[in-house]
């Protein structure tokens, strides 16, 4: 079996190999008792260690005393994996009280999601420091937004120093991951 992926197209590596004598005339009971017979050879392969959300190229070759034949391509995805990077939110500040965040959705450079995006969040993380025993830290979503939706929002009434949080959602395994990036900044400066 070999294996190709869309991204490198002249990558072709084989990922599987097994040999043995098929006699269709055999049954497999009859080839496990009479140990002097030589195994067929296996028929499926596990394949391991490969990227995440990724479309790989699959094909069999088969090969006996006579010569070998090649299958067709055929195509396979692999599941979704977790998010694994998320570009720092880019922060400007509009007037003394309010920001512009913006990030960036495109694959590769602003995000290497694995997945199919489900929802950006803005957070702002304010640090608090009354209670000794809570977290450092409280954070508040401020804007929830599809991946389709526009990479802005306009955070108003900020105090100053303050930390954005912009967070990537993937749905994975039935279950909710996210990246995070972190942006501080302090909006009375210009």
């Amino acid at each position: 079996m070999d294996s190709k992926n869309f991204s490198s197209p002249n990558a072709e590596k084989r990922v599987f190999f097994s040999s043995g004598w098929f006699d269709p005339s055999v049954s497999p009971e009859a080839q496990s008792a009479n140990r002097s017979t030589v195994a067929p050879p296996k028929n499926s392969a596990s394949i391991e260690d490969l990227q995440a959300f990724s479309i790989y190229q699959m094909r069999v070759v088969s090969v006996n005393m006579a010569g070998n034949v090649t299958s067709e391509w055929t195509t396979a995805r692999t599941m979704e994996g977790v998010p694994e990077f998320i570009a720092p939110p880019e922060v400007s500040a509009l007037s003394p009280t309010s920001l512009k965040v913006e990030w960036n959705t495109t694959e590769g450079e602003g995000i290497i999601a694995r997945g199919l995006v489900t929802e950006y969040r803005v957070n702002l993380l304010t640090e608090q420091t009354n209670y000794p025993y809570a977290p450092p830290y409280i954070s508040q979503v401020l804007h929830r937004v599809g991946p389709s939706s526009t990479a802005l929002y306009v955070v108003k009434r900020i105090e100053a120093l303050s930390c954005v949080q912009l967070d990537c959602y993937t749905l994975h395994k039935h279950r909710l991951h996210y990246q995070s990036a972190k942006h501080r900044t302090d909006p009375t400066s210009r």
